[in-house]
């Protein structure tokens, strides 16, 4: 008896939980999607920028870009799952993915979507009308996404994302090494370098 009572329970509590989900509006969704996209992309961010600027002005630009390599994408493989997972858990949603796109590649991995790169072409076009340039979150086809503008805003961005005069050759020969295709370069201060991308479902 008591065993069908809990059975019944968990299935009420089973119906009660999904209905939730879909009772959030659109205009909820997108509040959410504004909020966890912000904590994201500070907690995504935040680490890995700080510590390519320490490494940079304690061991080189070259020691920097070994760190990229290193460090940073086991950071992204072994820490970011983990923060994926606890705002899974705390804002109640179905998955979470954040990343980095840009129009001009690196890593050929995080091409753009049609939607994504639209987002980026009009921050470009804001840009060179010196518009201001705001993170945008909308529902794509039911993955709801927000885009935070990554932009070149110290002068060692450039040692490895500026031209050819201003990159660091020691530092870009090793980029090249891994990421032979590189397209990320030419950028000035203060560029618009891509976007942290964030995908929710709920």
């Amino acid at each position: 008896m008591k065993k069908r009572i809990l059975i019944v329970l968990l299935t009420v509590l089973s119906v009660i939980n999904i209905n939730c989900k879909e009772s959030i509006s659109e205009e909820e969704k997108l509040k959410k999607t504004a909020e966890i996209s912000k904590i994201s992309a500070r907690l995504y961010g935040g680490p890995l920028v700080d510590m390519l600027f320490m490494t940079m002005h304690d061991k080189g630009v070259k020691n920097a870009v070994e760190y990229c390599g290193g460090y940073a994408t086991e950071y992204t493989k072994k820490t970011v799952p983990k923060i994926e997972q606890r705002m899974i858990q705390d804002f109640n949603i179905k998955s979470l993915d954040v990343r980095r796109t840009a129009l001009k590649l690196r890593n050929p991995g995080n091409k753009p979507s049609e939607t994504e790169e639209k987002v980026l072409l009009e921050w470009e076009e804001k840009y060179k009308k010196n518009e201001e340039i705001n993170p945008a979150f909308f529902n794509d086809n039911g993955i709801y996404k927000g885009m935070l503008p990554i932009k070149m805003t110290s002068p060692d961005c450039l040692n490895c994302h500026g031209s050819e005069e201003r990159r660091h050759k020691e530092a870009y020969a090793k980029i090249k090494e891994l990421f032979p295709e590189d397209k990320a370069v030419d950028y000035e201060l203060n560029d618009i370098r891509g976007a942290i991308l964030v995908k929710i479902e709920f």
